[in-house]
């Protein structure tokens, strides 16, 4: 059987016209590889290409952790309930040793690595309404998709232009975007893979809720990457922008969210329809008064402090 490793970032396949070529060029057996990732075939656009261009899918098999969506073609993987990014963040967790590092205490944290627009227009958002901790990986250059819908997610694109080409979002640790790939093994020696992943542990005491932007945010797909798994190891209440249910999926492995206390109705949204909802639950925890928000972090706390425990004591019987 033939391999092909297929590009997908953002919820795009990069790599489609090479993947055509390789196809139309054999008539044999071939597994189309994710890599380890977990996006949505239909939403990339993997299945529509293999079905316009009359493919024979019988000869088509998938290697993707994504069991949450239909396909017409056999998909291959071993299936655990946890997907391989919690057993990573675990023996992070496990591995490296965090201290508390002081700085002034927020509401909300942000943390943002590779940049799209999605993630830039979000950080364009809070950045310029709240103080909230917000940390980024250094790039020196920030690309990113000019899609039809951009006016959707900001207010002005040439005040949204003029902030990416000022952005000054700290970089943790001065860590890079390439320093998350200097590695495939990422517990080899000298190694800074996981340690960039998991370095935001050591600024939690600096705000209460994080709010986590995943890799995955479209399409039927559920990957929890290390962007959720952190705040689960690391005891963080969180709001999610991910792919409609995601949240839901989440308690479907046993762990719990925050309903009882925000409102959770997003989860059954994506894209711009879920951050639109989003937004009025961030302007509520950044507005209730000390006097009202103590009790209500308390609680958030006690759910995350119970997912932690459920983190460290179910995702090691997984592997």
């Amino acid at each position: 059987m033939l391999t092909f490793n297929l590009q997908i970032f953002e919820d795009q396949l990069l790599n489609s016209d090479d993947l055509l070529n390789f196809l139309t060029s054999t008539t044999e057996e071939v597994e189309l590889s994710t890599q380890g990732e977990g996006p949505s075939l239909h939403q990339c656009g993997l299945i529509k290409l293999l079905e316009e261009n009359n493919i024979d899918l019988s000869r088509i098999k998938v290697r993707t952790p994504n069991f949450y969506e239909q396909l017409p073609v056999e998909r291959i993987y071993n299936r655990h309930k946890f997907s391989y990014w919690f057993r990573s963040v675990h023996q992070a967790v496990a591995r490296y040793k965090f201290e508390h590092i002081p700085g002034p205490h927020r509401r909300i944290g942000c943390f943002i690595g590779r940049k799209n627009l999605d993630r830039l227009a979000i950080l364009y958002w809070i950045s310029r309404r709240y103080k909230c901790f917000l940390s980024s990986l250094r790039e020196d250059q920030i690309y990113y998709e000019q899609r039809p819908d951009l006016e959707q997610w900001v207010d002005n694109k040439y005040s949204f232009e003029s902030w990416i080409r000022e952005f000054n979002i700290p970089s943790i640790d001065n860590y890079s975007v390439q320093d998350q790939y200097t590695t495939k093994d990422m517990f080899q020696e000298n190694s800074d893979f996981l340690r960039v992943q998991t370095n935001m542990l050591n600024y939690y005491n600096q705000f209460d809720v994080e709010l986590v932007c995943e890799t995955f945010v479209r399409g039927q797909t559920y990957f929890p990457t290390e962007k959720t798994t952190r705040p689960l190891a690391g005891g963080k209440p969180m709001l999610v922008y991910g792919p409609k249910n995601f949240l839901a999926n989440l308690r479907e492995q046993g762990f719990k969210t925050w309903s009882d206390i925000w409102d959770e109705s997003y989860d059954e949204y994506e894209g711009i329809e879920r951050w639109d909802r989003m937004k009025p639950i961030i302007n509520q925890i950044t507005a209730w008064g000390d006097w009202e928000w103590t009790p209500i972090i308390k609680q958030a706390n006690q759910i995350a402090e119970y997912n932690k425990t459920y983190f460290q004591e179910e995702v090691i019987n997984d592997y």
